[in-house]
């Protein structure tokens, strides 16, 4: 395999606008990802019957879950 002894120059105005853009571009790939996460965590909680929520010397409190 040929070992390339410098960097083309669009590769390297490639990387450097990945690395001057990398929160914008992380945030736009979570913005992707989010509808199928949303529905993998929701998937997740389909078999929920209720929830129950224990605080510090409080009684519990249960709820039903509501199905769409």
């Amino acid at each position: 395999m040929k070992r390339l002894k410098s960097v083309p120059k669009q590769w390297r105005s490639n990387g450097e606008a990945m690395a001057k853009h990398q929160d914008v571009i992380l945030r736009e790939k979570l913005i992707d990802i989010m509808p199928d996460y949303a529905r993998a965590i929701n998937e997740s909680f389909s078999n929920v019957e209720s929830i129950r929520l224990l605080g510090m010397n409080q009684a519990a409190v249960s709820t039903p879950c509501q199905t769409p």
